[in-house]
């Protein structure tokens, strides 16, 4: 009797870690509460649609942090706060460059709502829109703009690294159009993010 407890007691354990390891498997559920912190690098440029034509371009850094719950399987929806940067820019005038700009910046922001889609392999489509804005830095004085419109889409892949976290790798696009007296401003971006997510 004693020794078929002591069998009883093993097999038990062992289809509990069995079904752990499975269940580790197949990863996160994709359910609940969604926080996605990202931080990355690329390019950007920031071009007025008036006469002369003035384009600001350069190495950027981006970052964003979404927040937000499950819609259904594999579907989120979330707030975004995102925006990228670029410090000592290069100045082109109607297409002639000018060189960089010194002690300059100029960053653009964005504060929307997203949706997420998860597929089964951990690849993952976030479009996410809202209101846009940008701020310039000369010398020491910040100009901001008025706000405007924007959107921003990622392409990206997570690893599931325990509980409901994962760690991943994003390509992301983003536009903004703002209000820039006496122009439009637009400002387009590309850049390649590390994300860590709780999902």
């Amino acid at each position: 009797m004693r020794v078929c407890a002591i069998v009883g007691v093993v097999s038990a354990l062992t289809l509990a870690s069995l079904d752990a390891s499975a269940q580790d498997a197949e990863g996160p559920s994709h359910r609940g509460l969604f926080t996605r912190l990202a931080i990355g690098f690329g390019g950007a440029k920031a071009v007025n649609d008036g006469s002369p034509e003035v384009e600001l371009s350069g190495p950027a850094g981006f970052f964003s942090f979404d927040l937000g719950g499950t819609l259904a399987e594999r579907l989120v929806l979330h707030g975004r706060l995102s925006g990228h940067g670029i410090s000592n820019p290069t100045v082109s005038l109607n297409g002639n460059e000018l060189g960089e700009a010194d002690d300059t910046s100029v960053t653009f922001s964005l504060l929307g709502v997203g949706l997420t889609y998860y597929f089964p392999s951990n690849w993952y489509l976030t479009g996410a829109v809202g209101l846009a804005g940008a701020s310039f830095e000369l010398d020491g004085e910040e100009y901001k703009s008025e706000t405007g419109f924007g959107l921003a889409g990622d392409v990206g892949y997570e690893w599931w690294v325990g509980g409901d976290w994962g760690l991943g790798v994003a390509g992301r696009v983003e536009l903004e159009s703002v209000p820039n007296d006496p122009d439009r401003l637009v400002g387009k971006a590309l850049g390649i993010l590390f994300t860590a997510t709780y999902h």
